[in-house]
Formats: C-alpha cells, structure tokens, sequence
C-alpha cells in the first residue's frame, strides 16, 4: 500500500472478462456516490457518462469476440435451406417411376433443372446461397409452373424460399457483428478505458489524502480499493498482450 493507500493492481495482468468486471463494479460505486451532491461532484459528472460509453463499447466487443449466438444460427439456418433443398429433390425423384402425364413430362423438366443445383461438403455459404438464388429465380418462372403443381411442390418449394430468406438475414447480421469492433479496435478500447478508471481512482486518492476533512472520498477510495482486491492475482492475460495496455500509475509508485 503506498501514502495515498490504493490497492496495488496492475491492471495489464488482468484479461478482458476481469476488467470489465472490475471496471462495471467501479462504475457502479462512482455512481452511487455522485447521488449525492458534492462540490467535488463535477469532475466524477464529466468522467462516468465517458467511462459508461466506453465500457459499453468495449464489452460489445468482447461478446463478439466470444462463441457467437448468431453464428450458431446461422449455420442451423444453413442445415435448414440444405434439408429444404433435398426435401424438393427427393420428392421429384419420388415420381421417376411414374410414367403417365402430366406427372412424367413434369419430372423430367424439373429434374433436369435441378441436376444443375448439387451441393457437396466443399460448396461454402457464399456459393450455396448464390446457387439457391438462381434456382428459386428460376423455379418461379412461367416454364415450371405446371410442372410444380402436378408434382404438388408449391409449399416445398415456399420452405425453401423461406429458409434461403432466413439464412441471408442471419448471414448479414453475421457480417455487421464481424465488422463493428475489430481486435485492434478492443484493444484501444480497452487502453483508453483502463486510462479513465486510473484517472478516478488517482484523483479520489489524492484528494482524499489532501483534504482528510473530506472523509467522503476516503469512503470512495476504500470501497473502490474493496473492488481492487478482488482482482489481484487473478485472469492473467498473454504476455504478448501486456506491452500496450494501461498500468496503475500512483498504485504501483
């Protein structure tokens, strides 16, 4: 413990799941405390709104960065297009053996549409749902019209427009969540942040230790301290990670 009594913490030891904490719980205390009016209000007033949006920002990035819920979706929205897709496949071979009309001038025509549209374990998202696009574009033209009706393939052919639409969503939705925040975009985030927290923190001690009057702020800096000890030691990050993040200034003096 050093003369202005701040915990020791080197915030560059803690990973990304263990400083957000720290830093929800701190903001939680400094928010508490500015409820109540004070002259040394205003420089707390001017610094949460910033840390608030930071912090927002910078666990966004984390929840991106972890498991994505919308990436399971989408490839259980891809398995439903591809069983959608076999689904209309098997029921037009299901009339191969059926020899009289319209039914076999109709099996014929969209069998030979449809041995143009095979998947394999290599085709990627991409070039499935442009070949998905093209055969609907082409399924809801004129020439087959009659030929789906005789084969009774209108609500099979709607579920697969149906899951092809609800792949494309999740794919964009994919695609937004990949771009908002990039690793090194989380990491100025989180230098940035970390410089904030300091600042509070330096600034609650040092006052509380020039004006003892002010018992207030030495409350504020026990309970931020209260915090600070929970996370000694503790959700080491990499150490290639360490060199640009922010340190404790005055807790480390």
């Amino acid at each position: 413990m050093n003369k202005y009594k701040i915990s020791t913490l080197d915030l560059r030891s803690l990973d990304n799941a263990n400083t957000a904490q720290l830093l929800t719980s701190s903001l939680a205390l400094l928010t508490a405390f500015v409820k109540v009016e004070r002259a040394d209000n205003g420089f707390y007033k001017k610094q949460l709104p910033l840390m608030e949006q930071q912090l927002a920002a910078f666990e966004a990035g984390l929840h991106q960065n972890r498991a994505s819920q919308v990436a399971k979706k989408l490839e259980a929205a891809d398995k439903e297009r591809d069983l959608a897709l076999t689904t209309v496949t098997k029921l037009v071979r299901a009339y191969s053996s059926v020899k009289t009309e319209p039914v076999a001038s109709s099996h014929q025509l969209l069998s030979s549409l449809l041995k143009n549209y095979k998947l394999t374990s290599k085709t990627s998202y991409e070039e499935e749902t442009e070949l998905l696009r093209n055969l609907l574009k082409e399924l809801g033209k004129s020439t087959y019209r009659s030929a789906i009706a005789a084969l009774h393939l209108t609500e099979p052919i709607a579920s697969l427009k149906a899951a092809q639409t609800a792949f494309e969503t999740l794919y964009q939705e994919r695609l937004t969540e990949q771009t908002s925040t990039s690793p090194s975009q989380s990491k100025q985030l989180r230098k940035e942040l970390t410089e904030r927290y300091s600042l509070v923190v330096d600034y609650t001690a040092v006052n509380a230790a020039a004006h003892p009057e002010k018992t207030y702020l030495a409350s504020l800096r026990d309970d931020l301290n209260t915090v600070r000890k929970r996370y000694k030691g503790v959700g080491a990050k990499k150490a290639d990670d360490k060199s640009s993040e922010a340190s404790d200034p005055i807790s480390q003096a």
